[in-house]
């Protein structure tokens, strides 16, 4: 399918693994410069080797979505290779609750 935006950069939050791996893979096919995003660097460098390994253009960048400060370092750095056409964000968290006892 060619939804013609080959050329176009994207950064891809939380996809070092699940759907947003999924989400930079995609795009990749397309011709779309992914940016990949995560956590953990192992995991982000795997989904970037892929990408490249298929001849796509991956990089890696690593920052918690929970720090602001790790955000803004990451907005800076993902606009330093030229601007980001595409945002998607393709990580998700849950907090862990107490088990309620059931009525």
């Amino acid at each position: 399918m060619d939804l013609g935006i080959s050329g176009r950069r994207a950064l891809i939050a939380g996809s070092s693994s699940g759907i947003g791996a999924a989400i930079a893979a995609a795009l990749a096919r397309e011709g779309v410069e992914v940016l990949v995003h995560g956590r953990n660097r192992e995991s982000a460098q795997g989904i970037c080797d892929g990408i490249i390994a298929a001849g796509g253009k991956a990089a890696v960048f690593i920052a918690s979505l929970d720090d602001p400060a790790e955000v803004a370092a990451l907005a800076r750095a993902a606009r330093e290779g030229g601007p980001v056409d595409i945002l998607t964000r393709g990580s998700g968290s849950f907090r862990r609750r107490r088990s309620m006892p059931c009525s």
